[in-house]
């Protein structure tokens, strides 16, 4: 955004496609169209079970949980503030199992949530544009990566590149240290019927991280390396899933989420029954009141008029 309004000369000069050779590669290398159909068909999924999954994490009930909070964010930010966001909801699920719960408690996580935001919007406004690149089958920071050669790194930026590194460092080994030391701790949650669901939430955070993780790390190598189409199409696939795998996860494993939306399908129905027994009921009146009606007109007509 920055480079578009403050700098507006240089973006034309480096981002402009005027000049851009759309024959210097074939169009059958640049068109992958069951690829294209998989990733909007998924992408179609996974934001359809979103939404009742963003339904259920913002009622009263889980919203007043911190863990909750922090998956919301993740569910309306981008990769930057998400990713930092994920980091935030490891640390928050590990208090938790650790009786460190206060960390969060109150207004304190809201100013938690303020970093992943304000570091989504800085890159947002002062980052280098991202764009898809059909050839690569990947986002990528140079948009004509298949014919100039970022020898001056223009297109580059390495403050996504450390981001990535240091979130696919510093996430995995936060939950490695955590396990590590508290296996027992973990053994006895998991078995004990007042925290299963604390457990549970840890488990979700996990998979969901593991995911970040994998993606983060392909994303970083895809920017500076000439990797083969395949694999630039798995990193990609591994994104798509870091943005879609939550819905799954907690429509699967959240029982908490699961308990709000069958209680909202059961009212549905319920509620649909009763205004069609209404409906029913109400032709039901009507039918026999049209039914005496008739009925008293005939009784009527077949009474003789009594002559004077």
């Amino acid at each position: 955004m920055d480079l578009m309004i403050r700098r507006h000369e240089y973006f034309e000069l480096h981002w402009n496609c005027s000049t851009y050779n759309t024959s210097a590669v074939p169009d059958e290398v640049k068109r992958h169209p069951y690829f294209g159909a998989f990733l909007f068909i998924v992408s179609c999924v996974y934001m359809t079970l979103y939404v009742p999954c963003l339904y259920a994490m913002t009622r009263k009930e889980l919203y007043n949980n911190p863990c909750y909070k922090i998956m919301v964010q993740m569910a309306c930010c981008f990769w930057m503030a998400y990713s930092w966001a994920a980091v935030i909801l490891a640390i928050n699920r590990i208090a938790s199992l650790t009786d460190r719960a206060h960390w969060f408690e109150g207004k304190k996580v809201y100013y938690w949530l303020t970093l992943p935001l304000t570091i989504g919007i800085l890159s947002s406004v002062f980052g280098t544009p991202v764009a898809y690149s059909p050839i690569l089958a990947s986002y990528t920071f140079n948009p004509f990566i298949e014919s100039v050669v970022d020898v001056d790194h223009i297109y580059s930026m390495p403050i996504h590149t450390a981001d990535n590194l240091s979130f696919s460092i510093l996430l995995p080994t936060i939950y490695i240290v955590f396990y590590l030391k508290n296996r027992a701790l973990l053994r006895n949650k998991s078995h004990s019927s007042a925290s299963k669901k604390e457990y549970s939430l840890f488990l979700q955070c996990l998979v969901i991280s593991t995911c970040i993780t994998m993606a983060a790390t392909g994303y970083t190598f895809i920017q500076f390396l000439n990797l083969p189409l395949w694999i630039g199409q798995v990193s990609h696939i591994l994104w798509l899933l870091v943005q879609g795998s939550p819905s799954i996860v907690y429509l699967c494993m959240n029982r908490s989420i699961q308990r709000i939306l069958l209680k909202k399908v059961k009212l549905r129905i319920t509620i649909s029954k009763v205004s069609d027994s209404q409906n029913h009921s109400q032709t039901e009146r009507s039918h026999n009141t049209t039914h005496k009606t008739r009925f008293s007109s005939k009784v009527t007509g077949d009474i003789p008029a009594i002559s004077s």
